[in-house]
């Protein structure tokens, strides 16, 4: 094969000459399984010949589709959907594909009056979605049927037709509880996300609650608590059910949010409470930030490497065959102990 094209090719050329689709040669170039193995070299030498690049896929990945993928994530600010969007972005530079990271907030926050995810899927050609954000399920239904492009839901459990990579969030519940009355804590609290919206808080609850119950523990009212998964709401919830002097300070608090339990802390560091002296902390996801000194939070989560490449090869499933049965896939979380939390019988030494 001559030369003189070298360097103008794009993943669509490759995928003709091969005879496959462009989601093929993209599993090539990232050496994702489910390729024959002869088609597989065969890409390959067309690749070593054409002096092919991923990066010269910039113009399209497949006729009449951009090769930017949008991400939606419900707050930038919010240390887990930044993590998050950052691995996409380094997944998806793997197979050729440009994120385009939107908040969901920021856009509502311009009170265009519309759903925000029909907005943007009417504004950009998206060649995919990848959509982790909280709203109402019939709103979010009503954008996905709107999509003419692969939607990925991620972590966020709905009866909805599309692609879902989501935590198993009962069972992040049942093991901070098995944690925490493991180590003899009897006087526990939950700060939660608001159950009634969002369906990830409401499963982390129930997980909690009752394994909790199974060992001959009942949550108190007053230690039951909800709050937007923000920082300064969860501070200010915090703040008052620690301040009240009519009721024992828990020994022991499930955060079910990364946002909120940096909120807790601040509530905590506030009021002279130290963890865990005082109090064992235990919370859900891990960005980077949870294992900085002065946080070092002991955290229940799926990886957030795993999370998104799991997304990806749905999403790349979904390129390579628009009409196969939608998956749904449950990743299991695992405990990553910290030094929030400490036995009850070494609490205050």
């Amino acid at each position: 094969m001559g030369t003189g094209n070298m360097g103008k090719y794009t993943i669509k050329d490759i995928a003709d000459m091969a005879g496959v689709s462009p989601a093929t040669v993209s599993r090539v170039l990232s050496d994702t399984p489910g390729v024959n193995p002869k088609k597989r070299m065969e890409i390959k030498q067309l690749i070593k010949d054409t002096g092919y690049h991923p990066s010269s896929v910039a113009r399209s990945l497949v006729k009449g589709r951009t090769n930017v993928v949008g991400v939606v994530v419900r707050d930038l600010e919010n240390p887990y959907y930044a993590s998050m969007a950052v691995g996409f972005q380094k997944e998806l530079a793997k197979i050729g594909y440009i994120p385009l990271v939107i908040s969901v907030e920021a856009g509502e926050a311009k009170g265009t009056g519309r759903n925000y995810l029909s907005e943007i899927n009417r504004l950009f050609d998206f060649a995919g979605l990848f959509v982790s954000v909280q709203t109402r399920e019939n709103i979010l239904e009503e954008s996905i049927k709107e999509c003419q492009c692969p939607v990925v839901l991620l972590n966020r459990t709905f009866d909805i037709m599309c692609d879902q990579v989501i935590q198993n969030d009962y069972q992040a519940g049942v093991i901070a509880a098995e944690y925490l009355s493991g180590l003899g804590h009897r006087n526990i609290m939950i700060l939660q996300g608001l159950v009634r919206e969002s369906p990830s808080c409401r499963f982390r609850m129930e997980g909690f609650q009752q394994t909790l119950s199974v060992s001959g523990i009942e949550l108190e009212a007053e230690n039951m608590i909800e709050s937007p998964l923000d920082m300064n709401a969860a501070y200010e919830v915090s703040m008052n059910r620690l301040k009240n002097r009519e009721l024992p300070v828990p020994t022991a608090a499930f955060v079910s949010g990364n946002s909120m339990a940096l909120g807790f802390l601040k509530a905590c560091g506030d009021l002279g409470i130290r963890v865990p002296e005082e109090i064992s902390v235990v919370t859900i996801d891990n960005p980077p930030i949870m294992s900085l000194p002065g946080i070092n939070l002991t955290t229940i989560s799926v990886s957030m490497d795993t999370m998104v490449s799991e997304a990806v090869k749905v999403f790349q499933d979904r390129v390579e065959d628009k009409n196969k049965k939608h998956r749904f896939v449950v990743l299991k979380p695992e405990l990553i102990v910290r030094g929030s939390a400490c036995p009850l019988s070494e609490a205050g030494e």
